[in-house]
């Protein structure tokens, strides 16, 4: 279970330093004014290949870091994604202000910083959908299963069990949702318990 844990702790902290290793490589062939303009796109290209690459791992992605700030805003746009280009940007023009010396690229760099900012804080005010004719009720369900248990078949069971009694309390809601690694089998192991429970 740690030498897992570790694993993918690694291959997380691998991602930042291919994404560097690949800008110093670029930097051998263009100037480091060009680098500012293409960090955004390495590092976005590379947190794309990690969402889907060995089963996909988007944890501690960039965007999820401003949930609560205005660049969220870009969410509706274009997912996490959006949200992480807006920040990428906003990094690298707060860079450019520092390397340029010229003062309307300066000002033209801070004034494209504001407005993504503002932008990002004006989607947040837009509706983005409508509502039914009633609200969806949705329950989310954890039930906080002891990690070094929770792949015992005996212990999952018990999981199971503890899950949909979560799951029943009443009223019943229109949809619940389990964590994505609430059991920690193959389905084929435990179907008929879900199935008898359903």
């Amino acid at each position: 279970m740690y030498f897992l844990l570790g694993g993918i702790i690694f291959i997380l902290i691998c991602f930042p330093v291919i994404y560097a290793a690949t800008l110093v490589w670029i930097k051998q062939y263009t100037s480091f004014r060009w680098l500012v303009v293409l960090f955004p796109f390495v590092w976005l290209i590379g947190e794309w290949v990690r969402t889907w690459l060995w089963t996909g791992f988007p944890y501690y992605q960039l965007g999820f870091a401003f949930v609560d700030m205005p660049l969220a805003g870009f969410a509706p746009l274009g997912g996490e994604l959006a949200v992480t280009l807006s920040v990428l940007v906003s990094v690298s023009l707060l860079a450019g202000l520092f390397i340029f010396k010229a003062n309307k690229t300066r000002i033209a760099m801070l004034s494209t910083l504001l407005i993504i900012w503002a932008g990002g804080a004006q989607l947040q005010t837009m509706d983005w959908g409508t509502v039914g004719e009633r609200p969806l009720k949705v329950r989310l369900v954890h039930g906080s299963p002891d990690q070094l248990k929770k792949t015992k078949r005996y212990y999952a069971i018990d999981t199971i069990k503890q899950y949909l009694a979560y799951s029943e309390v009443l009223p019943q809601p229109d949809l619940v949702i389990w964590p994505e690694s609430s059991i920690a089998m193959e389905l084929r192991r435990v179907y008929h318990y879900l199935k008898e429970g359903a």
